[in-house]
């Protein structure tokens, strides 16, 4: 995704100097039960869990693309709104093999939408969506700028992009079975217990 390059080079680049925290926070209101089925993204037995698995997959993976594997992760889930059997609050803290820390929070029986990364350095701080249009906030000593970084037509193109150019030897994929698998293992670490108390398997 054009934001999500645009992010890495200004951290490669220096922008925020050095990389010390992060933290996540992403939030919606719990859906409303029509009396039909709920949606495969709440269904365990179909999706894995709930949005946690659908959404808090994707960031954790950029976490990894921009700042390095998740060395140690420690948290907890819990169904609070009793909607659907899938987790729907997550709490996790982080350290990444750089020695670099994070929290993230998931609530998906909020009150409001919330969707935000941020990313603390010793110079300043870049704030951003995971899966918003808004641009990019830089914050340093000099003051904040806003980055304008797009989501583009078809938003998996870019991507799919890459994984063609690498089979075709023109190029890599910054997205692979590892990095998916490294998420994967972060994903099954926090929502290991829940799925143990509540009996969902796979």
């Amino acid at each position: 995704m054009p934001r999500f390059v645009k992010a890495k080079d200004l951290l490669d680049g220096g922008a925020i100097g050095a990389v010390r925290a992060f933290r996540i926070e992403n939030f919606q209101p719990a859906p409303i039960d029509e009396g039909g089925d709920m949606p495969w993204r709440v269904r365990p037995e179909v999706a894995g869990g709930g949005h946690f698995v659908d959404l808090g997959s994707h960031t954790l993976d950029l976490i990894d693309h921009l700042l390095g594997p998740v060395a140690r992760v420690h948290g907890f889930a819990k169904n609070t709104s009793a909607a659907y059997p899938a987790e729907d609050l997550v709490s996790a803290t982080f350290e990444l093999g750089s020695a670099v820390v994070g929290t993230g929070l998931w609530c998906y029986a909020a009150g409001e939408f919330r969707d935000e990364v941020e990313i603390i350095g010793t110079d300043g701080q870049l704030t951003f969506s995971s899966f918003g249009e808004e641009p990019l906030r830089l914050r340093t000593a000099a003051g904040t700028e806003k980055i304008d970084a797009p989501y583009p037509a078809t938003v998996q193109q870019p991507l799919i992009q890459t994984v063609v150019d690498e089979l075709c030897g023109r190029g890599t994929s910054p997205s692979t079975g590892e990095s998916a698998a490294r998420t994967a293992r972060v994903v099954d670490a926090l929502l290991g217990s829940y799925r143990r108390e509540h009996g969902i398997s796979f």
